[in-house]
């Protein structure tokens, strides 16, 4: 037994030491221990077997088997190791995540985010189904949707859950199946997308409001642009009667001043100019107003004419 104990790994020594003297009294070992082989490498082993007693019923020796267990020792630190990075996915991820039973709906088991978020305890949350976080007319669909999904992976959908407080909220759902405490489940995990629909919205009122006010101006537009043209074609059309009885101000001022109707005193021929000049001004307003209008209803006549450059730059 000594050259066996020698082979122990140091820190298993006391259990294997333990485990041996406990087989001498029950007559039955077993134990799974760490051995360093010859060649230095270390392995796992698995120890089972009985005592074997003398006639008067003493134990003289251990018969039994050892077995190399090394490879399922290193699946089941590897599965280890996925279970915990996968628990501590689970409960630090932010957004509300839980386990469910397929079979009962109950939970069981949720992270803190949900906690936070739905307002009941983690005990509350594992006394409860999803049921209860559902709307009672949702129900009816919902054990429809588990139902179809059965261990189909990965599922997308949005739905309305009750918080404690009765609040509802708006959640975009993502489940996956699986097994969890040898149970037939699906881990699920929301997010609160409830002030992202007000926000759409919004985003639609106000695009719909936007295309309605778009409408009507392109509306009052048209008619501003019809009442435009229409006054263009009243004014282009009217500029002969505009100018008829201006024409008619301006020659008898004319003739009133070349004295033809008979002489002038000063203060009469300073009142005969002031008429001459205002009605020069007002013919030469009318002309320019006539001219744009022209323009605006596309009647503008243009005359091609010679003339010297150096004329018309002092202008």
């Amino acid at each position: 037994m000594a050259v066996f104990s020698d082979h122990v790994f140091p820190e298993d020594r006391e259990l294997v030491q333990r485990r041996l003297e406990e087989a001498f009294q029950n007559g039955h070992l077993e134990f799974e221990c760490r051995i360093i082989r010859a060649d230095q490498a270390m392995r796992w082993i698995s120890a089972k077997g009985e005592a074997v007693r003398n006639e008067q019923g003493q134990p003289i020796r251990m018969m039994g088997v050892i077995t190399d267990v090394t490879e399922r020792k290193r699946a089941e630190e590897v599965l280890r190791d996925s279970e915990e990075r996968h628990r501590k996915l689970f409960e630090n991820n932010p957004h509300p995540t839980w386990v469910f039973d397929r079979e009962t709906l109950r939970f069981l088991a949720v992270n803190a985010a949900a906690v936070g978020k739905y307002g009941y305890s983690r005990d509350e949350f594992l006394a409860m189904t999803v049921k209860d976080i559902r709307s009672p007319e949702d129900v009816p669909a919902l054990l429809e949707t588990v139902s179809a999904l059965g261990d189909r992976n990965e599922t997308n959908g949005t739905w309305q859950h009750r918080l404690k407080d009765g609040t509802i909220i708006d959640a975009e759902i993502t489940s996956y199946a699986l097994t969890f405490l040898g149970r037939a489940a699906r881990v699920v995990l929301a997010v609160d997308i409830t002030q992202r629909k007000l926000n759409e919205a919004e985003k639609r009122e106000f695009i719909d409001r936007l295309a309605a006010s778009n409408q009507e101006l392109g509306l009052r537009n048209r008619e501003v642009e019809r009442a435009t043209q229409l006054k263009s074609k009243f004014l282009a059309s009217m500029s002969h009667e505009l100018r008829t009885p201006l024409n008619a101000i301006v020659g008898f001022s004319d003739l009133l001043a070349d004295g033809i109707p008979g002489e002038l005193n000063a203060k009469q021929k300073r009142f005969v100019n002031h008429i001459k000049q205002g009605s020069a001004h007002l013919l030469q307003l009318i002309n320019d107003i006539l001219d744009l209008s022209k323009i605006e209803a596309g009647q503008l006549e243009l005359r091609c004419e010679d003339f010297q450059l150096k004329d018309a730059l002092p202008e």
